[in-house]
């Protein structure tokens, strides 16, 4: 699952990651990602199709850091650029990494709250159920009966669970989900770089990552396939 150690740099990116993660407290401050019963997932029916349900802390944690940002865009205090999130399985003290992305602060016009900071049902920062969103896409890569999805959420169902599509999708383990307000002028894991901007900060966490956890990592972008 982690790199065999063959590249001498590994346990220094290894170091580097580890830092991270506790400097964020990702394992203390994340939450299950799926309301389960054991491994198995809780499923939903919402408009015509069925969805995997979320864990109340998983939305509890949600909220608590999307209103951060929705307070400091209409207060004007200028504190965060946006929302870093991470999907991850733990083993021991460690953080397997299976996605990692970003929702920033501003959307494509100058100057407004970004439509993916919606605390909405379908959106969610980017969470939510409607098509082309996380949990929406791979509800249908996951569930029975789930519309076509693209191939990137097949790969995260096949990843995810031990079976799919199914009735009610089985957890091959615990899957938990950290999301931070990302402060302005914060450092990411190269401190000795200084403030990291929140754009790079995505694709140099990303490319950390995939480097550790190749088999395990789920991003496309920012990430060197074979």
């Amino acid at each position: 699952m982690v790199d065999d150690g063959s590249d001498p740099h590994t346990a220094g990116r290894m170091s580097l990651w580890k830092a991270f993660c506790r400097q964020q407290r990702i394992r203390e401050e994340g939450a299950p990602l799926f309301a389960t019963d054991g491994r198995a997932v809780r499923v939903q029916p919402l408009g015509g199709r069925i969805v995997l349900e979320r864990s109340p802390e998983m939305i509890a944690l949600v909220g608590e850091q999307a209103s951060k940002i929705e307070r400091d865009f209409r207060d004007e205090t200028h504190l965060y650029e946006g929302l870093l999130y991470m999907l991850y399985w733990t083993e021991g003290d460690e953080v397997i990494p299976l996605y990692i992305g970003k929702t920033e602060k501003y959307g494509k016009k100058h100057g407004n709250l970004s439509a993916n900071i919606s605390r909405s049902r379908n959106v969610f920062c980017r969470w939510g159920y409607g098509r082309g969103y996380h949990l929406g896409e791979l509800s249908a890569a996951a569930c029975v009966g789930g519309a076509l999805v693209r191939s990137s959420f097949v790969r995260w169902a096949e990843r995810l669970f031990e079976t799919a599509p199914a009735e009610r999708p089985v957890l091959v383990r615990g899957t938990y989900f950290w999301i931070s307000a990302w402060r302005r002028g914060a450092t990411g894991p190269w401190r000795e770089f200084g403030p990291t901007p929140f754009t790079s900060l995505e694709y140099l966490l990303i490319a950390l990552a995939a480097a550790l956890y190749p088999d395990t990592v789920l991003n496309v972008d920012g990430v060197n396939r074979a």
